[in-house]
């Protein structure tokens, strides 16, 4: 790819592309009725509600939201056509501890929508920090707290940064931290997750949604998922974040070269069972990311809490990557995707 350039993000250099994938109106209301009308009703119908009941962050007590920031990976749109009557593609997962904002501003793509809404919904000061486990982050949060003031008219709005080792539990201040799963015993110990506007339990969320809205299956209840996902199926833990335990195993020509193979994904599947954790791992239909100069294209788009009672969608970038396993990894490209018009 001719116009890649590689930026520099505190410990982490960023491959970015100019390359812009615009989605149209249609579209972006195609993603936003998904995240509206099936996914944000599974999970507040009970996925969510039952599974964290008493371990409320702020967003879900002030909202009945997981996170006021989510991003929706998924397969790219087809932009190819016009009618306006686009179909939602489908989903990897709705991660509802999103990072990578400060990546999206290297593309060129804002999400200063974030204040706004923030703004709308009384907020006008906000902490932010980052968590033991997610210090290299700690450079793509400034840059994007730094830049979200700037989406506020006529208004003030205060980021302010704090080290949470030292912190003071100020329950009227909501908290935007990057942080996990693996930090969670800190958070309680100092009574801050109830202030965290993101998600961090399990990895950002518990998947069991993608078996009622994903087409997934527990892997406890697949007999043969070889023959049940005859396409292929991705195998993920109901609680991880990132690629952390997710194999890819398809035969279809294109990728079945860049997935697991058969005989590794039966290994890692005995391994599960023979660990007693297959109650704890779901099969997901393969769904093909774009192939672009053999590398393989899938798209994460953000979408923030509008005082209206929904999320609304701001863009998000595309990533590229010459694995089916595609995230942050140093060969990935991240290039824009900016809503249209």
């Amino acid at each position: 790819m001719d116009d890649v350039s590689v930026k520099t993000l505190g410990d982490w250099k960023v491959q970015v592309s100019h390359e812009a994938v615009k989605i149209q109106r249609y579209g972006v209301y195609t993603i936003q009725d998904f995240l509206n009308n099936e996914w944000l009703p599974c999970v507040r119908g009970g996925k969510y509600s039952k599974i964290y009941r008493g371990r409320e962050n702020w967003s879900t007590r002030k909202y009945n939201i997981p996170s006021i920031l989510v991003r929706v990976d998924m397969p790219p749109m087809d932009l190819g056509t016009r009618s306006g009557q686009e179909k939602f593609p489908g989903l990897y997962e709705v991660e509802c501890n999103p990072s990578g904002y400060g990546v999206a501003l290297l593309t060129g793509v804002s999400l200063r929508r974030v204040a706004a809404s923030l703004n709308d919904l009384g907020i006008r000061k906000v902490m932010y920090g980052v968590a033991p486990s997610r210090r290299d982050q700690l450079a793509d949060l400034q840059l994007f707290m730094q830049d979200m003031p700037l989406g506020v008219l006529n208004q003030q709005m205060e980021t302010m940064e704090i080290d949470i080792s030292s912190f003071s539990y100020d329950p009227w201040i909501p908290l935007w931290l990057r942080a996990g799963e693996e930090d969670m015993p800190l958070l309680k110990e100092k009574g801050l997750y109830s202030a965290c506007l993101l998600f961090h339990q399990d990895g950002g969320g518990h998947k069991g949604y993608l078996c009622d809205i994903g087409g997934a299956k527990l892997l406890a209840d697949c007999n043969d998922p070889f023959c049940e996902f005859a396409d292929g199926f991705a195998l993920k833990p109901l609680s991880g974040w990132g690629s952390r335990q997710v194999e890819v195993w398809t035969p279809l020509k294109s990728y079945s070269r860049s997935g697991t193979t058969r005989t590794r994904m039966n290994r890692v599947i005995e391994q599960i069972q023979e660990r007693g954790k297959i109650g704890e791992f779901l099969a997901q239909p393969f769904l093909p990311p774009e192939v672009h100069e053999n590398r393989f294209r899938i798209w994460r788009i953000y979408a923030v809490w509008h005082p209206s009672g929904q999320y609304k969608v701001m863009g998000g970038v595309w990533s590229e990557r010459p694995s089916l396993r595609v995230h942050g990894a140093s060969d990935t490209i991240e290039g824009p995707i900016p809503c249209g018009g």
